[in-house]
């Protein structure tokens, strides 16, 4: 079964390059920041098999912008906090995704012209998370003395596909193209770190209802 899909997208692509030609591919680099205030650098590549319609897929990398937050509580005489957030965070993520495209509108002489995209996909994320450290100190008088430091980990791994929609307006210039772009997504940075205690308290990480990105992206049209 899998063998005749494949055989069949394979016809599929080499009946579009008769029809259409020789097919664009296209190299990008996207960066951007989100609502979990972490900074994104995202490389993809994008194939349209027919005009205005392309399939693509990224590696997405990102990470919490400065680290001055921290996740904290108090259990009896002892305190605990977790200084290190991105530790229990994901930090990469592939990133398939389907664009649709309008036609270029052409804006001056010397073929510079704009458009705009329409995209979907998914984040998978990478890399588990949702393990670190917590330090715990004794309430002592007026003082507050280190203790001790554990590893935790969260109790029960998730992973998840999370849905996106992005739009991008670009301008374009030959092979070259620069583009701003906003996306929003349920991709929850913290997603498999919602299971983490502190013996039985329950650590709170931060959580967006959506998940919103700006981002810029410059791109080559290699054909």
């Amino acid at each position: 079964m899998r063998k005749t899909v494949f055989i069949s997208i394979l016809l599929c692509l080499f009946s579009f390059s008769k029809v259409y030609g020789k097919q664009k591919i296209i190299f990008s680099l996207q960066g951007g920041i989100d609502s979990y205030n972490n900074w994104i650098l995202t490389p993809t590549i994008d194939y349209f098999p027919i005009p205005y319609f392309s399939i693509g897929a990224g590696v997405r990398f990102f990470d919490e912008i400065g680290n001055d937050d921290f996740c904290s509580g108090e259990i009896g005489n002892q305190l605990w906090t977790i200084e290190d957030k991105s530790l229990f965070a994901y930090h990469a993520a592939f990133q398939p995704e389907v664009k649709v495209y309008s036609p270029s509108i052409k804006i001056n002489e010397e073929e510079a012209n704009i458009f705009f995209s329409i995209g979907a996909g998914y984040l998978l994320p990478m890399n588990k998370g949702g393990k670190g450290r917590v330090d715990y100190y004794n309430k002592e008088a007026n003082r507050v003395i280190f203790d001790k430091s554990e590893l935790i980990l969260n109790r029960k791994s998730s992973h998840k596909a999370y849905p996106f929609l992005d739009f991008t307006c670009y301008l374009n210039c030959d092979r070259w193209s620069l583009g701003l772009g906003y996306r929003i997504s349920e991709f929850d940075v913290y997603g498999n770190a919602r299971q983490v205690y502190v013996k039985n308290q329950k650590v709170n990480f931060p959580k967006e209802n959506k998940n919103s990105e700006i981002y810029l992206t410059i791109s080559y049209n290699i054909n």
